[in-house]
């Protein structure tokens, strides 16, 4: 099935907003991870009451109660775990509470009556205990009942006011009746990411985020295999210097999983990209391990200019500017996993995400718990009503999982450490990888100030930390100087791919953009040129970090498309710049200021 949420973004984007809050794994199967608790609230836009109770004695009623952001042990009053009774599209529920162990009862009390209360207790199997989603609503806001399966009424309240007892009442989809789960209290665009989104309340002139460049199984048995894709990328929304955020201006970067159908396997890159307006930029990041699955740890770091621009290093080295945006701060950042098909996509080993800001201090610091939520998406276990309405289950292999773990700081509030999105399998499922790390003897003890072999180490252990603790670090990436050579050696060095013809180029620019090339006869023909990196330099001004004298095939063409990254939105004609020893896309130009004519 094709991946109706990648597909819907962008007609969904502008109408609905969805949070999630930890994910939750089904208990019957061990690929995935045990449950972990999720506020429970309103789904109303802005609407912070959750299912909470004042006490942990059996019988007490539950109350909706305004949201919290702490550690577990602080908000535990405040969270439950779906534990899933019967699976499918239309999943029966137990929901148990973190703090006093007990699960959310229809109360019997009085008999099954309308205003009947809602109560925890002990732990059973009968139906006052059990829970559908009932129905949902995907517009104007994202929300699903809590349905009983005792006499089939839904939980209700009466009024949004703090301390309001929740009570059964019949089945309506009112707004009063749609609930959705929470891990905090932004609120976040709806994306088909599954991941967390900052909101941060004053300005951040730096972006850093680490993780492994884990290996990603893409099934061939997708409709169209050509498309199946998977990133896991941070991208953010640069502000002026006014404080204003421009519309659509957007910096991303990432790790990308491309499937490769005529191989029949899987192709990597790191990239990284710009909007700004009605233009996006796309750029393979050309580095000696980028396109290594090897399990290593790698640096993504973007830092704001004097001139309202952003400087972009991997493993701390220089490989691009931004010219696009407006704007060399932000306060909102997301991070996560995009895919293109839920069901065909699956990951050995999670990605463990960590990623810090730069303060008006000019330190790094993790996102607090209260400056997160969390994304629309099929988390194993746990109600979605966008996949509820494409009709997809919540179980493998269509689901996701997640941990967000915590972390107390010394006076001051908690932190995100890391957080972890997986997939869990379908079909075969590629080998964890094992990290290769550089030979101590192949290193200069020094490079631009930085002690190599420090770094090394570092990088292989805890790469979120070099910044402050790899002595002349710090002052080689504020001097924008190469930082890190510790992944030279020929022996990191991979080109993966294969030389392909201009018809070929022609295929992949059609894969890129979701279908929308030449091989649909109903819109306008792509043109195709070769020449070299020098030439494509000389006609357009575009700056591809490869030598010279390659070949490229430049695909151009005037229809309207999907971008290349995270954000939702249709760009109108496109240039796509391949390398022809490897067919790796370099270099992307989508909207209608991009050269074209310059290229025929």
């Amino acid at each position: 099935m094709r991946n109706s949420r990648g597909r819907w973004a962008y007609a969904l984007a502008a109408a609905v907003t969805l949070t999630s809050g930890f994910w939750i794994a089904e208990p019957a199967r061990a690929a995935t991870p045990p449950p972990e608790p999720v506020a429970i609230g309103q789904a109303v836009q802005g609407d912070l009451n959750v299912l909470a109770t004042d006490s942990d004695t059996a019988g007490t009623q539950v109350r909706v109660r305004t949201l919290q952001a702490g550690l577990p042990a602080t908000v535990k009053a405040q969270r439950w775990s779906f534990e899933v009774v019967t699976g499918g599209t239309s999943p029966v529920y137990r929901i148990k509470h973190l703090s006093s162990g007990r699960c959310l009862e229809k109360s019997t009390a009085s008999g099954d009556l309308v205003g009947a209360s809602v109560i925890i207790a002990d732990c059973n199997s009968t139906s006052e205990q059990r829970w559908t989603v009932g129905g949902n609503q995907v517009f104007p806001t994202g929300g699903f009942e809590l349905k009983s399966m005792r006499d089939g009424r839904c939980i209700d309240i009466l009024t949004r006011t703090n301390g309001e007892p929740l009570s059964m009442w019949g089945c309506g989809l009112y707004s009063t009746q749609m609930w959705r789960t929470r891990i905090g209290p932004v609120e976040c665009p709806n994306r088909s990411v599954a991941g967390l989104c900052v909101d941060l309340p004053s300005p951040a002139s730096g972006v850093m985020a680490n993780w492994r460049q884990q290996p990603v199984t893409l099934n061939a048995q997708a409709t169209e295999p050509q498309h199946n894709k998977l990133d896991n990328m941070v991208a953010w929304n640069p502000i002026d210097s006014s404080g204003g955020d421009p519309c659509c201006d957007s910096v991303e970067m990432g790790w990308r999983a491309q499937f490769d159908a005529d191989l029949g396997q899987t192709d990597y890159t790191a990239y990284w990209l710009e909007q700004g307006g009605i233009v996006q930029e796309y750029h393979a990041i050309i580095a000696p391990d980028s396109q290594l699955a090897n399990g290593q740890m790698h640096t993504w770091m973007s830092l704001g200019t004097s001139s309202g621009q952003w400087d972009i290093l991997y493993d701390f080295n220089p490989v691009g500017t931004t010219h696009l945006v407006t704007g060399s701060r932000t306060r909102e950042v997301e991070y996560g996993l995009l895919p293109q098909y839920d069901e065909t996509t699956a990951l050995a080993t999670p990605f463990e995400n960590r990623v810090q800001v730069m303060d008006a201090n000019n330190l790094w610091r993790r996102p607090r718990l209260s400056e997160t939520g969390g994304f629309a998406a099929n988390v194993c276990g746990q109600p979605d009503p966008l996949a509820l309405a494409f009709g997809n289950p919540n179980t493998p292999p269509w689901c996701y999982t997640t941990s967000l773990v915590p972390r107390a700081v010394a006076n001051s509030v908690p932190e995100v450490d890391k957080f972890v999105v997986g997939k869990p399998p379908v079909g075969t499922l590629a080998a964890p990888a094992t990290p290769v790390q550089p030979q101590p003897s192949a290193m200069p003890a020094l490079h631009n100030g930085v002690d190599q072999r420090e770094l090394a180490a570092c990088m292989a252990t805890d790469a979120a930390q070099c910044i402050d603790t790899v002595p002349g670090l710090a002052d080689c990436v504020h001097a924008r100087k190469v930082c890190n050579v510790t992944s030279t050696s020929a022996a990191a060095i991979s080109r993966n791919g294969r030389p392909v013809t201009s018809d070929k180029a022609l295929g992949l620019a059609h894969s890129a953009l979701g279908g929308r090339t030449t091989t649909d006869t109903a819109l306008a023909p792509a043109q195709v040129a070769t020449m070299t990196i020098d030439d494509l330099s000389s006609r357009t001004g575009a700056s591809v970090p490869v030598a010279g004298t390659e070949l490229v095939h430049v695909v151009t063409g005037t229809d309207t498309v999907p971008g290349l990254g995270s954000r939702p939105g249709t760009f109108d004609g496109y240039t796509l710049v391949y390398q022809a020893s490897t067919g790796r896309l370099l270099y992307a130009c989508l909207g209608g200021d991009c050269s074209r004519k310059e290229l025929a």
